[in-house]
């Protein structure tokens, strides 16, 4: 009997050490950051003053390039950034949880956004040079198709 209540004692006093080893290998911060070998930071996860927690990576320059995001609203967000730290894709959340994708030109105009709106149709539609509506590609949640396009007089 008293092998068993040995055994039992050193299992339970392993499990106590198990435990406060888990605790010891939690890390809590509000921001973290990741460098390379020089010590140039590639990676950063935190939560702003703003509420939004943020991780972005950057190149070897430093420039962010990949950027997700979760606003206090709780909406997320993912963008893709050029060299000259301009959004060139962004995927989202729209308030109503409803996604969307927008592809931008090197002069932050949006040039081709796809979207489903909460009655289920879905949309694509391309703008030129200035942001003007150029083209529209869509169907109905019930499946019939539409194809749009215009002069650029339409905003």
């Amino acid at each position: 009997m008293s092998e068993t209540n040995d055994l039992a004692a050193r299992v339970a006093a392993l499990e106590a050490q198990i435990a406060q080893l888990r605790d010891e290998a939690l890390v809590r911060t509000r921001n973290l950051q990741i460098v390379d070998e020089a010590g140039q930071v590639r990676a950063a996860l935190g939560v702003g003053a703003d509420g939004v927690v943020r991780f972005v990576q950057t190149d070897a320059g430093g420039a962010v390039r990949v950027g997700l995001a979760v606003g206090p609203d709780g909406k997320p967000g993912l963008a893709f950034f050029d060299a000259g730290n301009r959004a060139r894709v962004e995927l989202g959340l729209s308030p109503g949880d409803l996604p969307g994708l927008s592809l931008t030109d090197a002069s932050e105009t949006v040039r081709l956004q796809a979207r489903l709106d909460e009655d289920g149709r879905v949309g694509l539609m391309a703008f030129d040079a200035e942001g003007k509506l150029r083209a529209v590609v869509g169907a109905s949640a019930d499946g019939k198709g539409a194809i749009g396009t215009f002069d650029g007089s339409t905003p």
